[in-house]
Protein backbone atom coordinates (compact mmCIF):
# COMPACT_ATOMS: atom_id res chain seq x y z
CA UNK A 1 0.00 0.00 0.00
CA UNK A 2 2.80 2.37 0.89
CA UNK A 3 4.47 1.71 -2.48
CA UNK A 4 1.24 2.30 -4.42
CA UNK A 5 0.41 5.43 -2.45
CA UNK A 6 3.85 6.89 -3.10
CA UNK A 7 3.73 6.07 -6.82
CA UNK A 8 0.23 7.49 -7.18
CA UNK A 9 0.79 10.45 -4.83
CA UNK A 10 -2.12 9.39 -2.64
CA UNK A 11 -2.84 8.88 1.03
CA UNK A 12 -3.26 5.31 2.24
CA UNK A 13 -4.33 3.07 5.09
CA UNK A 14 -3.70 -0.64 5.56
CA UNK A 15 -5.49 -2.95 7.96
CA UNK A 16 -3.56 -6.20 8.40
CA UNK A 17 -5.68 -9.22 9.28
CA UNK A 18 -3.14 -12.02 8.80
CA UNK A 19 0.59 -11.88 9.39
CA UNK A 20 2.80 -14.39 7.62
CA UNK A 21 6.53 -14.09 8.18
CA UNK A 22 7.50 -10.49 7.47
CA UNK A 23 4.36 -9.79 5.42
CA UNK A 24 0.69 -9.16 6.08
CA UNK A 25 -2.59 -9.67 4.28
CA UNK A 26 -5.60 -7.46 4.84
CA UNK A 27 -7.61 -4.56 3.48
CA UNK A 28 -6.23 -1.37 2.01
CA UNK A 29 -7.54 2.05 1.03
CA UNK A 30 -5.99 4.67 -1.25
CA UNK A 31 -7.37 8.23 -1.16
CA UNK A 32 -6.71 11.40 -3.05
CA UNK A 33 -7.82 13.27 0.09
CA UNK A 34 -6.15 13.20 3.53
CA UNK A 35 -7.01 10.33 5.85
CA UNK A 36 -7.45 11.81 9.32
CA UNK A 37 -8.50 8.70 11.26
CA UNK A 38 -8.06 4.95 10.74
CA UNK A 39 -9.52 1.90 12.49
CA UNK A 40 -9.04 -1.76 11.62
CA UNK A 41 -11.64 -4.04 13.19
CA UNK A 42 -11.33 -7.80 13.27
CA UNK A 43 -14.53 -9.61 12.39
CA UNK A 44 -15.68 -12.92 13.84
CA UNK A 45 -14.03 -15.53 11.64
CA UNK A 46 -14.01 -19.32 11.76
CA UNK A 47 -11.37 -19.74 9.08
CA UNK A 48 -9.12 -17.05 7.70
CA UNK A 49 -9.23 -13.91 9.86
CA UNK A 50 -11.36 -11.19 8.28
CA UNK A 51 -11.66 -7.52 9.06
CA UNK A 52 -13.11 -4.18 8.06
CA UNK A 53 -10.88 -1.15 7.61
CA UNK A 54 -12.45 2.26 8.17
CA UNK A 55 -10.96 5.66 7.45
CA UNK A 56 -12.24 9.17 7.96
CA UNK A 57 -11.41 11.19 4.85
CA UNK A 58 -11.20 14.98 4.99
CA UNK A 59 -12.60 16.34 1.73
CA UNK A 60 -11.97 19.93 2.82
CA UNK A 61 -11.87 21.83 6.12
CA UNK A 62 -15.67 21.52 6.53
CA UNK A 63 -16.59 18.17 4.97
CA UNK A 64 -15.60 14.63 5.90
CA UNK A 65 -16.77 11.13 5.02
CA UNK A 66 -16.17 7.58 6.21
CA UNK A 67 -14.85 4.99 3.78
CA UNK A 68 -14.79 1.33 4.78
CA UNK A 69 -13.64 -1.78 2.98
CA UNK A 70 -13.94 -5.46 3.83
CA UNK A 71 -13.61 -9.00 2.55
CA UNK A 72 -16.23 -11.25 4.12
CA UNK A 73 -15.67 -14.94 4.85
CA UNK A 74 -16.49 -17.96 2.73
CA UNK A 75 -19.09 -19.46 5.10
CA UNK A 76 -22.62 -18.01 4.84
CA UNK A 77 -23.30 -18.13 8.61
CA UNK A 78 -19.98 -16.41 9.23
CA UNK A 79 -20.87 -13.68 6.71
CA UNK A 80 -24.16 -13.00 8.50
CA UNK A 81 -22.33 -12.43 11.79
CA UNK A 82 -19.68 -10.31 10.03
CA UNK A 83 -22.32 -8.14 8.33
CA UNK A 84 -24.04 -7.55 11.70
CA UNK A 85 -20.69 -6.53 13.22
CA UNK A 86 -20.05 -4.12 10.33
CA UNK A 87 -23.47 -2.50 10.86
CA UNK A 88 -22.68 -1.94 14.55
CA UNK A 89 -19.57 -0.02 13.44
CA UNK A 90 -21.44 1.94 10.76
CA UNK A 91 -24.24 2.97 13.13
CA UNK A 92 -21.67 4.80 15.31
CA UNK A 93 -20.30 6.88 12.41
CA UNK A 94 -21.17 10.56 12.16
CA UNK A 95 -20.51 11.44 8.50
CA UNK A 96 -21.57 10.02 5.11
CA UNK A 97 -20.47 6.41 4.62
CA UNK A 98 -19.25 4.29 1.73
CA UNK A 99 -18.64 0.56 2.28
CA UNK A 100 -16.84 -1.43 -0.39
CA UNK A 101 -15.75 -5.00 -0.56
CA UNK A 102 -15.93 -8.60 -1.60
CA UNK A 103 -18.99 -9.97 0.21
CA UNK A 104 -18.49 -13.47 -1.28
CA UNK A 105 -22.21 -13.62 -2.01
CA UNK A 106 -24.85 -12.31 -4.42
CA UNK A 107 -27.65 -9.86 -3.57
CA UNK A 108 -30.07 -12.74 -2.91
CA UNK A 109 -28.10 -13.83 0.17
CA UNK A 110 -28.60 -12.89 3.83
CA UNK A 111 -25.40 -10.97 4.72
CA UNK A 112 -25.91 -8.67 1.71
CA UNK A 113 -29.55 -8.13 2.75
CA UNK A 114 -28.54 -7.22 6.30
CA UNK A 115 -26.16 -4.51 5.05
CA UNK A 116 -28.62 -3.39 2.38
CA UNK A 117 -31.19 -2.58 5.10
CA UNK A 118 -28.90 0.27 6.22
CA UNK A 119 -26.79 1.11 3.14
CA UNK A 120 -27.95 1.42 -0.46
CA UNK A 121 -26.35 -0.69 -3.17
CA UNK A 122 -24.56 1.56 -5.66
CA UNK A 123 -25.55 -0.73 -8.55
CA UNK A 124 -29.24 -0.17 -7.89
CA UNK A 125 -28.72 3.53 -7.20
CA UNK A 126 -27.03 3.98 -10.58
CA UNK A 127 -29.24 1.44 -12.39
CA UNK A 128 -26.28 -0.77 -13.31
CA UNK A 129 -26.17 -4.51 -13.86
CA UNK A 130 -22.41 -5.05 -13.68
CA UNK A 131 -20.89 -8.34 -12.61
CA UNK A 132 -17.55 -8.63 -10.84
CA UNK A 133 -16.70 -12.32 -10.80
CA UNK A 134 -17.07 -15.41 -12.95
CA UNK A 135 -18.37 -18.42 -11.05
CA UNK A 136 -17.28 -21.00 -13.60
CA UNK A 137 -18.80 -19.52 -16.73
CA UNK A 138 -21.58 -17.68 -14.90
CA UNK A 139 -21.10 -13.94 -14.26
CA UNK A 140 -22.11 -12.91 -10.72
CA UNK A 141 -21.91 -9.80 -8.59
CA UNK A 142 -20.16 -10.34 -5.24
CA UNK A 143 -18.13 -7.09 -5.04
CA UNK A 144 -20.03 -4.01 -3.92
CA UNK A 145 -20.00 -0.29 -3.34
CA UNK A 146 -22.68 0.46 -0.72
CA UNK A 147 -23.51 3.95 0.55
CA UNK A 148 -25.48 5.97 3.07
CA UNK A 149 -28.44 8.07 1.93
CA UNK A 150 -26.38 11.29 1.91
CA UNK A 151 -24.27 9.94 -0.95
CA UNK A 152 -25.48 9.52 -4.52
CA UNK A 153 -23.91 7.18 -7.05
CA UNK A 154 -23.80 8.74 -10.50
CA UNK A 155 -22.28 5.71 -12.26
CA UNK A 156 -20.83 2.32 -11.36
CA UNK A 157 -19.27 -0.45 -13.40
CA UNK A 158 -16.77 -3.29 -13.33
CA UNK A 159 -13.66 -3.13 -15.49
CA UNK A 160 -12.90 -6.28 -17.46
CA UNK A 161 -9.25 -7.16 -16.81
CA UNK A 162 -7.18 -10.22 -16.05
CA UNK A 163 -5.16 -8.95 -13.06
CA UNK A 164 -7.32 -10.84 -10.54
CA UNK A 165 -10.14 -13.37 -10.44
CA UNK A 166 -12.37 -10.37 -9.58
CA UNK A 167 -13.00 -7.37 -11.79
CA UNK A 168 -12.33 -3.94 -10.25
CA UNK A 169 -15.53 -2.01 -9.52
CA UNK A 170 -15.41 1.74 -9.99
CA UNK A 171 -18.02 4.38 -9.25
CA UNK A 172 -18.54 8.09 -9.50
CA UNK A 173 -20.15 9.34 -6.29
CA UNK A 174 -21.24 12.64 -4.82
CA UNK A 175 -21.68 13.55 -1.16
CA UNK A 176 -24.84 15.52 -0.55
CA UNK A 177 -23.86 17.77 2.32
CA UNK A 178 -26.46 20.04 3.91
Amino acid sequence: MKYLAKRLKMYYAFGPNIKIGLGSFGNGILSRYPIVKKNNYYLTSTGERRGVLSVLIELDSYRKMWFLTTHLGLNSKERVIQSQEILKIIKRLDYPVILTGDFNETPENEAYSIINHVLADGAFSANSDYYSYLDGDEPVRIDYIMHSNDISVESIKAVDCNLSDHFPVIASVRCNFD
